[in-house]
């Protein structure tokens, strides 16, 4: 008799929907929405990097709660709430007619983000996979680079023909199917479908076992938890530092709206192969090693990006070397803490790295638009210190130790 085919695949294309569409459009996409709507309201960059700031800052207030939530009670019905929430929040933005109306809206929706975006999609995931956890994770990683790399162009377009308002209207209507549709899909765990992670059942499952599980107080207590803390930060600060400020670079170099939106499509399209070729890698060899390879990929990005500044016609190579470099940093980033750590301290101790990563994200959009304002050179002081930023990374990563063994070491 044939078996049935794993349904964690099913409910990884659920969360890779749900993900696509909040993440790859409203995150990722959404900035260039964001930058017409400054220049019809005439703020400037600094007023631009403090709105997506404090979306960041507000997301990172809640993921600690976030996490403690999925540790406690049905992620499913955390993303069922949190997907009413900021869709709420997304009608919302057609009706703004001044700057503080922005502001209450990257006041609210990153609320509705941290309780049911990237922690609680990563708890599920790692419920239902082990062997094919860093593939799995890649997959669904490259939701919020297919979003961007398909809806940026998209975008891009709309924005020239019919203005923000009504093409952030159009993605509204998106987002809403995408992110409602694919919910009855999600179950929390393989038992809540009579079936074991990765479908085998002939396996037993340690990851939930609490005497290899590590308590809250000895990871915090150990030199391999501040060596993170400290690698996700600078990682972090560069990845988002640039993500969300490209739009204003590539306006600085003379690209339009449109050619913009093409480049931010090849800078997303480029991550999409990173995420699944280094979740490919990571579930083969060893993570510690595939993590300093992805930072040597993201350290030649940005030295690619410094030197743009001299040559714009760079700025295509530059935004491969940095969509597949930062691609592999934020896998590697995610399944470094999956490997680390496990049963129920892992929600725990994501909650606290993710937010740690959207505080460095919030200084990193800040400072650079900060920068491009008011020190001389534009970009090339914040470029530069994203270099030295990837360097200390690497410096750190070869620190690592793995103290806590996982079932494929």
């Amino acid at each position: 008799m044939k078996s049935k085919p794993f349904y964690g695949w099913t409910v990884l294309a659920a969360l890779f929907i749900i993900y696509m569409a909040s993440n790859g459009i409203m995150q990722n996409t959404w900035p260039a929405i964001l930058n017409a709507v400054a220049e019809e309201f005439k703020f400037d960059e600094k007023k631009y990097g403090f709105l997506i700031s404090l979306n960041f800052l507000i997301m990172a207030i809640f993921l600690p709660f976030a996490g403690f939530l999925a540790s406690n009670f049905s992620q499913k019905k955390m993303i069922i709430y949190a997907s009413i929430y900021f869709i709420a929040c997304v009608g919302y933005f057609q009706f703004v007619t001044n700057y503080n109306q922005l502001l209450i809206f990257y006041i609210l929706f990153p609320i509705g983000l941290s309780l049911g975006g990237l922690l609680t999609s990563l708890v599920i995931i790692n419920n239902w996979f082990y062997k094919y956890k860093g593939v799995a994770v890649g997959i669904f990683l490259n939701a919020s680079s297919v979003g961007a790399a398909v809806f940026s162009p998209i975008t891009g377009i709309l924005l020239k023909s019919y203005g923000w308002r009504s093409t952030s209207c159009i993605l509204a209507v998106i987002v809403t199917i995408l992110v409602t549709v694919p919910i009855i899909f999600i179950y929390n765990k393989p038992s809540d479908k009579n079936t074991f992670p990765d479908g085998n059942n002939k396996r037993t499952v340690f990851s939930n076992n609490k005497s290899i599980t590590p308590s809250l107080k000895s990871i915090i207590s150990n030199f391999n938890f501040w060596l993170l803390i400290l690698i996700t930060t600078a990682l972090w600060f560069v990845i988002t530092g640039f993500t969300f400020t490209q739009i204003l670079y590539f306006k600085q170099l003379g690209f339009d709206k449109k050619e913009s939106g093409f480049i931010s499509g090849l800078f997303f399209l480029c991550s999409f192969l990173g995420k699944i070729i280094f979740g490919f890698l990571s579930d083969r060899y060893d993570k510690k090693n595939i993590f300093i390879f992805s930072v040597l990929n993201l350290i030649i990005g940005v030295v690619l990006l410094r030197i743009s500044l001299f040559n714009s016609h760079l700025i295509w190579i530059t935004s491969i070397a940095m969509g597949i470099g930062y691609s592999g940093c934020f896998t590697m980033i995610q399944l470094i803490i999956a490997h680390l750590y496990t049963g129920k301290t892992y929600s725990k101790v994501l909650g606290i790295m993710t937010m740690v990563d959207t505080l460095a994200a919030c200084a990193g959009i800040y400072l650079t638009t900060t920068w491009i304002k008011n020190i001389v050179g534009g970009f090339a002081f914040p470029f530069e210190i994203y270099i030295y930023l990837t360097i200390a990374a690497l410096l750190a990563i070869l620190m690592l130790k793995k103290d806590y063994k996982t079932l494929n070491d």
